[in-house]
């Protein structure tokens, strides 16, 4: 018929299959034949594929729980736990290879009587910030924690009693510097560094937080070393337990 329209349809192309192939020659009557063997896969691609999937997620959700064992949730720095896994290692290290070691601790001043002047959520943003400004301010290979309350751990690896000195007192400054709104922030700071008479990584630490009880009273907002004199380089040593 003239000026009819016509529809013209197209058959819809076959679902992709995943099959193995499998071929082989044979000799028949003199001729050669080439027969294949031809298995649908569908199911078992279907069922590798399940299990990747499933596989990628337990590994997301584990990367999750190691991160929820290790990271302070409210500050989101490491925790105590993760920062003395670590302190171990590095100390150990230290010590088989004479490498130099520190430790520093960071206490945030008045902190009690903030938290009662401005309530808890206001005392709460004072540390998430004071934590953002010490993970800014350190390196890269150091080691930020929050060690409890309003009490910070930094673990510095091959930083000596110069180095460590000098980055105590960025970090302080860092924190003082912050622009705080409600009233000024401040941290008392106290440093350890290895030496061949630390008696182990416990030791180090106790002697950083004596130093930083030190920068308390002797005024707060300042920095002090555990050692009076400039430690020297611990000498190798197999560690305990090495």
């Amino acid at each position: 018929e003239v000026g009819a329209e016509h529809e013209t349809f197209y058959p819809s192309p076959p679902a992709c299959l995943d099959v193995s192939v499998n071929g082989s020659r044979l000799e028949l009557n003199g001729r050669t034949v080439l027969s294949l063997v031809v298995r649908d896969m569908s199911a078992e691609v279907a069922h590798e594929r399940q299990l990747l999937a499933y596989q990628q997620e337990l590994e997301r959700a584990n990367a999750r729980l190691h991160a929820l064992a290790t990271t302070d949730r409210l500050t989101g720095v490491a925790n105590r736990g993760a920062f003395n896994d670590r302190l171990t290692e590095e100390y150990d290290r230290a010590v088989r290879y004479a490498h130099p070691l520190s430790v520093v601790m960071l206490d945030v001043d008045h902190f009690k009587p903030f938290n009662d002047t401005f309530g808890h959520p206001a005392g709460d943003a004072v540390l998430q910030r004071v934590a953002g400004l010490l993970q800014h301010t350190a390196r890269g290979t150091d080691t930020v924690a929050r060690y409890g309350g309003e009490e910070f751990a930094l673990l510095l690896p091959d930083t000596d009693y110069a180095g460590a000195m000098v980055l105590a007192e960025r970090l302080r400054r860092a924190v003082a510097g912050g622009g705080w709104e409600k009233r000024p922030v401040t941290v008392s700071v106290g440093v350890a560094t290895l030496t061949p008479d630390t008696a182990d990584a416990a030791a180090l630490v106790q002697e950083a937080d004596q130093a930083l009880y030190r920068s308390k009273q002797a005024g707060r907002n300042r920095v002090h070393h555990g050692s009076s004199v400039v430690p020297q380089l611990a000498t190798a040593r197999t560690p305990a337990g090495g």
